[in-house]
C-alpha cells in the first residue's frame, strides 16, 4: 500500500458502516483518483495536497504460487512544511478516532522517525495505534508503543533477527514480539 492513504483509513470498515477518515499526502491526477475512490467507498478524506503526483504501484501475479512481481513508482518528495501539515492533521483528527493506522513505505523527504512521531501524537490523543511498516521506520515506530503491529513473515523475521521458515517459527516470533510490546 502507499503510505499516503493509510492513516486512520479502512475502506472495509467504511463499507461495514463505520466512520473512517483517510489522511496522508495526495497529489496530481492520481491523487484525485485515489480520493474519488475513497469517497465512493464512504471514506472521509482530509489529505495534505502535495505538488508531486501520487505514485502508482503495480503487482503482476501468475498461477505459479510464487509471490507477485511488484513495480513501485518513487512518488513525490515531501517537504518539511507538508510533513508538519500532516502532523497537524493527525493531531487534529485523532480525537475523532479510536484507531489510527500507520503503514507503508515512507515517501522521500519524510523523516525516518515519522511513525514514532505520528504514533505518539495519536496515542496522546487517546487513540489506539496500528503499525504496518518495515525496517528502520518500523523499529522507530515501535518506540511509540503501538497497540497492534502487522508485519508480514519477512518483516517479522527482520524484527526478531532471524528468518522464519515454518509455522512454528512464525508463532514463536509473534509471541516474542508480543512480549516485547
Amino acid at each position: 500500500r502507499d503510505w499516503s492513504s493509510d492513516v486512520c483509513s479502512s475502506d472495509l470498515y467504511a463499507e461495514l458502516g463505520g466512520r473512517t477518515i483517510a489522511t496522508g499526502f495526495l497529489g496530481g491526477a492520481m491523487g484525485k483518483f485515489v480520493e474519488q475512490v475513497l469517497v465512493t467507498q464512504g471514506v472521509e478524506c482530509d489529505f495534505v495536497e502535495v505538488s508531486g503526483s501520487t505514485r502508482i504501484n503495480l503487482s503482476v501475479e501468475d498461477a505459479s504460487g510464487n509471490p507477485p512481481t511488484t513495480f513501485n513508482e518513487a512518488g513525490p518528495e515531501i517537504g518539511d512544511a507538508e510533513f508538519e501539515a500532516l502532523c497537524a492533521k493527525v493531531l487534529e483528527r485523532a480525537g475523532e478516532c479510536r484507531w489510527v493506522c500507520l503503514g507503508g513505505s515512507l515517501p522521500k523527504g519524510v523523516p525516518v522517525h515519522a511513525y514514532r512521531m505520528l504514533g505518539a501524537l495519536a496515542k496522546g490523543a487517546g487513540c489506539k495505534v496500528l503499525l504496518d511498516a518495515d525496517k528502520e521506520p518500523c523499529l522507530l515506530g515501535l518506540e511509540a508503543c503501538p497497540d497492534f503491529i502487522k508485519p508480514n513473515q519477512a518483516e517479522a523475521g527482520r524484527l526478531v533477527g532471524r528468518e522464519l521458515f515454518t509455522t512454528e517459527d512464525v508463532v514463536g516470533a509473534a509471541l516474542e514480539l508480543r512480549a516485547g510490546l
